[in-house]
């Protein structure tokens, strides 16, 4: 049948007329062919469908290896491989076959096709073939199904380990700072190895990202052993770019290239060691046509970085304390945090000294050691690392070090970067001079002046290396407790050196194999010199001695005489802090010892050492020494002479300083001033030397000294003419030993009247660049010298002090003569005439170097500036004016010559002044004296932003501050005293402009009110004022004070007068000095007395837990001082909630006690209750509380595991430390119990009457594992330690003071501490 409808078809088809079947025949077929071939179609689907599976495999095979090989894949295969998976789903395949099956069914009983639905679905299934096999054609056209990805800058990854911390935002801030800079394009990083300079540009890389500031940001590891291909590969991996070129200068020109490319790139430059060249790596430099680069670089060296042309260099330093302790928390876990191991995992942070690489590495390897033996192996491995151990430093950190250390250019800068290391932390420059002079590492320097411009070459050299450190002194340095580990281990391994430091015991004296190689011997704390004859035929350096503060409690000691006889090669003798009764006299056979110090030594007869022929330095600083010997005059090679605060020394012999014809320098701060007037007679030897054999010195260039009477000073003297360096006074006064002057010539002039001044010591002034000038009587002299130096401009000045001169009305009159063009600091003191500093216009650069300016008891005085000078002051940071009594305000009002002129502005800046003191200034209104009327002193019409510190003292303002100015300042420490006027410190409105606050002191301050004054309808009442950053807070002797935060509703009207009313503050039953709304978030010390009248409690006892929980979170130290009538309920309960309280000072409270029915209340002798714990708590002071009988209860005892000092003095009728009587409170005892206090290091009982023993109870022993100090002091009724035993494993003494603090150390009796105490009283200070 269905051949025959075929058949028929075919037929009318054929049949169809004439010319319209030539056009209409092939769609007419095709449509046809849907009925006919559709099994074929179906077929050919089918196929089609397979082929495309196969495809699709292959493809997906290609994208699977792709992805492993970390490529991205193409968007149009990824929207491929999801078309195709719409086509060859199941659900498709499915219906594929369902239209199969559909497209074979016949209707009329079987007997004919479905025509319509064969049609249909054959048509659909040859259009789903067509569509598969686009795909297949498309499938085909895939060269490649992925891309290689710029790949992931190094700068850009997330950093491991990274914890911010307070003191790298400064450098973060200044790296930013540098890289939004359109002025910076090249600038470096600079800091010591392992110290955090890859992970700080990693941060600011990732933060330049996030805040889209550069297109692209690249980063190279340079390293010590740098390829420039390699280089130029990382730069290249990180911007996609592929180098055809085999060449590096080929290279260069295409990275070049496409940097160009690149609107604005940031280049990191990672760890470099010598200066590179930029141009031959590829990367444009500054003016090389891309001014878009910029290039941050980092470098342990400061001169590599200056040398590629550096426009700013950001110093980062090691971690503070408190940040190295976070960081070693988080290597190690809550295993730090074990009372039992807590005190040493300190110890072991600390000794990583701040380095990140060593606090991680170290953390680490700590963070499951659970036995204390573990954690003091760790210990002991950091104190003491050697050629035989220095597994304590981490090997990377100890490497990083090692290559800086052989990267250093000669043997000169090697031997003294590990002489420096011997030196301990704050090491003087001049030290270093001594031993290397002595050594003779300086080859072909031969005099001390060169040889001081070589150290400190050295010195600058090694701190560019960050090998060394700067310190707080200017003639000092310092090193990294990790740095100078490394580097004695090296000289232990490679040079046969042998040091020791201060806890450290030397057993070694008669281990020869140990002292025979030895080149170097230093020893730090020497208690006990044994009677040995050291053997050291090689060693050239040896030191030893003991800590000052130690030493002078020792008795005398001995060094046998036969010492120092084995070392026939030794240069340099350093001995220190020795009681010595004299030297061995195997000394004279030191033939070839070049440097010998003697500091602080109790020697007085140095005779012997007039045998040291060959010795050029020689110093006796500190000695008790009395007369300097003839026989010293032998050491004619001497250049350098120090008898500085030598204060017993009154006789030189005569003619000795002249036998030193080769001396330099000569020293006699605060020593020999007995200076004999030569007056020529030869019928009247002199007993004692002459400032006239010093002329005779030719190579004399250095001179300290003091000459009382200027007589000594004869018109024949002319040395004074070739001095160098001076730091000379003359007259009555002293320069101050403490004084640090950080120039070379200073001279200080207190004359008697009548004197005229010859011209050695006018030559004195004129070379002079620090000045004093000190009336004695001699005002027309001293007037005289002022008047000379004015007409010349006071040129070459950098520090001037005149006081009490009379008839000087200005300090300057400029006369057309540029006017102390360097001068950093000037002081003048009761200048009594003193009208103003200035007589007419200043000429430019007058004043313009100046840095700190005090005025005291200038009592004429009205204003201190003028506004033309105020203008020149650009790096004035330091203001004090204290005693002048007329002065109205610092800056006067514009003179006439300055009105009109543009360039004298009415809003002044003092752009650099970072501290300001104004003490004892009755008059002073304004900062700026103004017609106007001025309600404060600070406001806007004189800027302060950059200060840090202000300190006023009994000023009479009423107000301090504009209320509507609301900029942030910058001031981190603020104390006000005995200001009178004051009500209030702070209006709330102010308060956030002061958010970088650390430190805020009010005291003495009678009418103060409140600290912060909210005002009643400026601001939400409900608000809370908080000062983020405030560290420190004292209040005392604050009479009125009534809270410090509360709300005044009449303020408003007040604070745009200058009369200030506090209205409707608390009434006395409401007033707690805090509250809920204030906070201190970072608090970390609060002192407070009990003189104010108006405060209630500390706060309401039902807020004193949430205060010290999270308003006080970080409080350590707590001081109560003077006259607390008690100590209040909701304070015992704030102190008790204090997480972190380390120090708890009570000086004098009434005392008080808390049972479990009763709660807290008066009357109890016991001062801490049991319900108090203090489980963090360091130190704990108690004074003056002369109501107590008991400190502590045996509960709150057990608490203070952490405690390591305790300190009870004056407190007149306590008994016992702990309690051990019967119980006042409710505890209940138990017998025999141990109490541990396991940090315990050092305890001091003074001044106890009643005082009798620590524990009275037998019921109670005691486990004291760390104690190494005992004082007891005036304790006349003590009986012993305590009734029950005492373990003290580390205590080997007891120090002891009588009713007239006279010293006495006793010796462990038998090593009971009971026995000690108890024999010594019984002996000494029985009471009847």
């Amino acid at each position: 049948m269905e051949a025959f409808l075929c058949a028929a078809v075919g037929t009318v088809v054929n049949s169809a007329v004439g010319k319209a079947a030539e056009y209409t025949v092939d769609p007419i077929r095709q449509q046809l062919g849907y009925l006919i071939n559709y099994k074929s179609k179906f077929q050919n689907l089918k196929d089609q469908r397979q082929e495309l599976k196969d495809a699709t495999e292959r493809v997906k095979a290609s994208v699977n290896e792709a992805k492993r090989q970390g490529d991205e894949i193409f968007n149009h295969v990824d929207g491929w491989l999801s078309e195709v998976e719409c086509k060859m789903s199941d659900e498709v395949a499915t219906h594929l076959e369902e239209d199969e099956k559909e497209a074979q069914r016949r209707c009329l009983v079987g007997l004919c096709p479905n025509l319509k639905s064969r049609f249909r679905l054959s048509k659909k299934a040859e259009e789903e073939s067509k569509a598969i096999a686009k795909l297949l054609q498309r499938a085909k056209e895939f060269k490649t199904v992925s891309s290689h990805p710029n790949p992931e800058g190094m700068a850009t990854r997330p950093i491991k380990d990274c914890q911010d911390f307070e003191s790298r935002q400064v450098a973060f801030d200044e790296v930013m700072a540098a890289l939004r800079d359109s002025n910076v394009s090249i600038f470096g990083v600079c800091g010591m190895g392992g110290v955090g300079k890859t992970t700080l540009v990693k941060q600011v890389a990732s933060q330049a990202k996030q805040e889209n500031i550069f297109d692209k940001v690249i980063m190279a590891a340079v390293t010590q052993t740098f390829e420039i291909k390699k280089i130029q590969d990382q730069l290249a991996d990180e911007l996609g770019l592929k180098f055809d070129e085999q060449s590096e200068s080929g290279r260069a020109g295409r990275l070049l290239q496409r940097l160009k490319t690149e609107k604005k790139v940031l280049v990191i430059l990672d760890d470099i060691w010598v200066t590179l060249d930029l141009e031959a790596i590829g990367i444009p430099c500054f003016g090389a046509g891309h001014e878009g680069c910029k290039i941050l670089m980092t470098s342990r060296e400061l001169n590599v970085l200056s040398s590629m042309g550096s426009q700013k260099n950001i110093p980062i330093k090691t971690l503070n304390e408190e940040e190295a302790w976070d960081l070693f928390k988080k290597m190690t876990g809550d295993i730090a945090l074990r009372p039992d191991l807590h005190s040493t995992a300190l110890e072991v942070a600390k000794k990583c000294g701040g380095l990140p690489v060593a606090i991680v590495t170290v953390g680490r390897a700590m963070r499951n050691k659970e036995h204390l033996f573990e954690w003091e192996n760790a210990l002991e491995d950091l104190r003491r690392p050697s050629q035989r151990n220095f597994k304590g430093i981490p090997a990377y950190a100890y490497s990083a070090i090692e290559l800086s250390f052989k990267n250093l250019e000669d043997e000169e800068h090697q031997l003294t970067f590990l002489l420096c290391s011997i030196m301990g932390h704050n090491a003087a420059i001049e030290d270093l001079l001594k031993y290397g002079m002595g050594l003779g590492i300086f080859q072909g320097i031969h005099n001390v002046k060169k040889t001081r411009a070589r150290v400190l070459t050295l010195v600058s050299n090694l701190k560019n290396s960050s090998l060394l450190l700067d310190c707080s002194e200017p003639d000092c340095f310092d090193m990294h407790d990790v740095v100078c580990d490394v580097a004695i281990s090296i000289a232990s391994r490679d040079r046969g050196w042998f040091t020791l430091g201060t806890d450290d015991e030397f057993d070694e004296w008669s281990d020869e194999e140990t002292m025979k190689d030895c080149s170097l011997i230093s020893l730090q704390d020497v208690s006990e010199v044994v009677d040995h004859e050291l053997q050291c035929p090689n060693l050239t350096f040896f030191s030893m001695g003991r800590d000052k503060n130690i030493s002078r409690y020792d008795s005398p000691q001995n060094i046998p005489n036969n010492f120092f006889k084995g070392l026939p090669k030794l240069k340099v003798l350093n001995l220190f802090n020795m009681q010595l009764v004299s030297l061995p006299i195997s000394i004279d056979s030191l033939t070839t010892l070049r440097t010998l110090r003697l500091s602080g030594c109790s020697l007085e007869d140095i005779t012997i050492i007039g045998k040291l022929k060959n010795l050029e330095i020689l110093e006796l600083h500190e000695s008790v020494v009395k007369m300097l010997p003839g026989e010293i005059g032998e050491l004619s090679k001497l250049k350098f002479l120090n008898l500085s605060f030598c204060y017993r020394l009154k006789i030189i012999s005569p003619n000795v300083l002249s036998c030193f014809s080769k001396l330099e320098e000569l020293y006699l701060n605060d020593s020999f001033c007995e200076w004999e007037i030569d007056e020529g007679r030869d019928d009247k030897p002199r007993s004692n030397a002459s400032l006239v054999e010093l002329q005779s010195l030719s190579n004399l260039t250095t001179l300290v000294a003091h000459i009382p009477q200027k007589q000594a000073i004869s018109k024949d003297i002319t040395f004074f003419g070739k001095l160098e360096r001076y730091t000379i006074s003359i007259g009555r006064s002293r320069w101050n030993r403490y004084e640090k002057f950080g120039t070379t010539r200073n001279l200080r002039l207190d004359l008697k009247p009548g004197i005229d001044l010859h011209d050695g010591v006018k030559t004195l002034v004129k070379k002079a660049d620090n000045l004093c000038l000190d009336r004695e009587g001699a005002e027309d002299v001293t007037l005289s010298l002022f008047m000379d130096l004015q007409r010349e401009g006071f040129h070459g000045l950098k520090h001037f002090t005149i006081s009490e001169v009379s008839k000087i009305k200005y300090l300057i009159n400029p006369m057309n003569i540029e006017v102390f063009p360097v001068l950093e600091s000037l002081t003048l003191i009761m200048l009594k005439d003193l009208e103003t500093m200035c007589y007419g216009q200043l000429k430019a650069r007058c004043f313009s170097q100046l840095r700190v300016i005090t005025v005291k008891g200038c009592n004429t005085l009205k204003n201190l500036f003028s506004f033309s000078i105020v203008k020149e002051l650009h790096q004035l940071k330091e203001i004090v004016i204290a005693g002048c009594e007329n002065i109205t305000s610092l800056i006067e009002e514009k003179r006439q010559e300055e009105i009109g002129n543009e360039e004298v502005t009415d809003v002044l800046k003092f752009s650099r002044l970072e501290s300001l003191s104004l003490v004892k200034l009755p008059r002073l209104r304004a900062i700026c004296c103004s017609k106007s009327k001025i309600s404060s002193p600070f406001n806007q019409k004189v800027l302060f932003p950059e200060l840090k510190e202000l300190i006023l003292y009994s000023v009479a303002v009423e107000k301090l501050w504009d209320d509507h100015q609301y900029q942030v300042m910058p001031l981190t420490t603020l104390h006000i005293e005995c200001c009178h006027n004051l009500k209030y410190v702070f209006s709330s409105s102010m308060v956030k402009s002061f958010v970088r606050l650390k430190t805020l002191r009010v005291e003495l301050c009678r009418d103060i009110e409140v600290i912060v004054l909210k005002e009643g309808s400026s601001m939400d009442r409900t608000s809370t004022v908080v000062f983020p950053e405030l560290r420190q807070l004292k209040l005392k002797y604050l009479s009125k004070l009534k809270s410090f935060y509360s709300v005044s509703s009449g303020c408003d009207e007040a604070s745009s007068s200058n009369s200030i009313s506090i209205e409707n503050l608390p009434t006395h039953e409401d007033r707690y000095l805090f509250d809920k709304k204030s906070m201190f978030p970072n608090l970390e010390e609060l002192t407070l007395d009990g003189h104010s009248n108006g405060i209630k409690d500390i706060s309401h006892v039902g807020d004193a837990q949430l205060l010290a929980s999270q308003h006080f979170r970080k409080l350590k130290v707590v001081r109560l001082e003077s006259s607390f009538e008690e100590l209040l309920p909701a304070l015992s309960q704030f102190l008790m909630s204090l997480p972190d309280l380390e120090w708890l000072n009570i000086d004098p409270v009434l005392p008080f006690a808390l049972k479990p029915s009763d709660g807290l209340k008066l009357g109890n002798n016991i001062l801490v209750p049991s319900s108090v714990s203090f489980q963090n708590l360091v130190t704990l002071v108690v004074s003056d509380c002369h109501k107590i009988k008991k400190l502590i209860t045996p509960s709150t005892a057990k608490t203070l595991v952490q405690l390591q000092k305790m300190i009870i003095s004056s407190c007149l009728n306590l008994k016992e430390i702990m309690q051990g009587g019967d119980s006042e409170d409710g505890e209940v005892k138990d017998e025999n119990e141990t109490i541990c206090f396991p940090q315990l290091k050092e305890l001091t009982l003074s001044s106890l009457r009643e005082f009798k023993s620590f524990c009275s109870s037998e019921n109670y022993k005691f486990q004291l594992p760390s104690l190494t100090t005992i004082i007891l002091s005036r304790c006349p009724r003590m009986e012993m330690f305590s009734q029950g035993d005492s373990y003290t494993s580390s205590l080997c003494k007891v120090e002891f003071f009588d009713s007239i603090h006279n010293r006495v150390v006793k010796e462990l009796s038998s090593g009971s501490l009971n026995n000690t105490i108890s024999s010594f009283y019984l002996a000494n200070l029985r009471v009847p």
